[in-house]
C-alpha cells in the first residue's frame, strides 16, 4: 500500500514538474534594470561588453531565490557588464549549448572570445558575493577585448579602411570613455574618411 501511495506521489509529481517546464514564462526583461536594461542573449553574443547569463527553470524555488539578487546587482554595473536572463521553457537550446544540468546555473561569458567561466552556485545568492566574482573577472575580459579591438583598429588604419578603424575605436571608447587618445584617433579617421569619399 505504501509503495501504490508512494508510486502517485510520484506520477503526480513529475506530471507538476512537466506541465510547469512545458509552460512559456517569459520575464519582461527591461524590468530588471532600471538604469539600463537586461538585453537578449544574441544582442548580448554579439556585442562588446562581457555579459552575465543567468539559467532559471520554471517553478524553481531557488531561482525563484537567485532573481531578487540579479536585479539587485544590474544596477551597479551601469552597461559595463550586461546581463541576459535565459529559462529552460524558452530557449532549451541555449541552456544545451551551456551544458546547464541544474539550476540556477550563471556564467561570465567574453562576447568575444566566447569563453565562459560558471559563476559557483552559492555565489548567486547573495548580492556582495555576486559582485566580488563579477568584479575579479570582468575586467579581465574587458581588458582583452580593449586590445583585441585597438589592435583590429589599427590594423584597419593602417589599410586605409577608416570606417572600421573607427567602429574599432568606437569599442575602445566605449570601456574607456576618456581616452583622449583615441578620440583623437577617431578624429583623424573621420577627417581621413571624408577625404577618401
Amino acid at each position: 500500500m505504501k509503495k501504490i501511495i508512494l508510486i502517485n506521489i510520484l506520477i503526480t509529481l513529475v506530471i507538476i514538474f512537466v506541465t510547469g517546464c512545458n509552460q512559456s514564462l517569459y520575464t519582461n526583461l527591461t524590468s530588471l534594470s532600471s538604469k539600463k536594461p537586461a538585453i537578449s542573449y544574441d544582442a548580448a553574443i554579439q556585442g562588446a561588453r562581457p555579459f552575465v547569463v543567468s539559467f532559471y527553470m520554471n517553478g524553481c524555488s531557488a531561482c525563484a531565490k537567485a532573481e531578487p539578487v540579479l536585479k539587485s546587482v544590474i544596477p551597479d554595473y551601469n552597461g559595463n557588464v550586461e546581463f541576459v536572463v535565459v529559462y529552460l521553457a524558452d530557449s532549451p537550446d541555449i541552456c544545451q549549448k551551456y551544458g546547464v544540468r541544474a539550476y540556477p546555473t550563471a556564467f561570465l561569458v567574453d562576447p568575444g572570445s566566447l569563453k565562459k567561466i560558471e559563476i559557483p552556485n552559492n555565489q548567486l545568492f547573495q548580492k556582495q558575493t555576486f559582485i566580488n566574482f563579477i568584479d575579479q573577472n570582468w575586467k579581465d575580459f574587458a581588458s582583452q577585448l580593449v586590445n583585441q579591438s585597438y589592435r583590429e583598429a589599427q590594423d584597419h588604419y593602417s589599410n586605409g579602411e577608416y570606417e572600421q578603424a573607427i567602429n574599432k575605436y568606437n569599442v575602445v571608447l566605449e570601456l574607456h570613455p576618456d581616452n583622449s587618445n583615441v578620440k583623437q584617433l577617431i578624429k583623424n579617421a573621420q577627417e581621413l574618411l571624408k577625404e577618401q569619399k
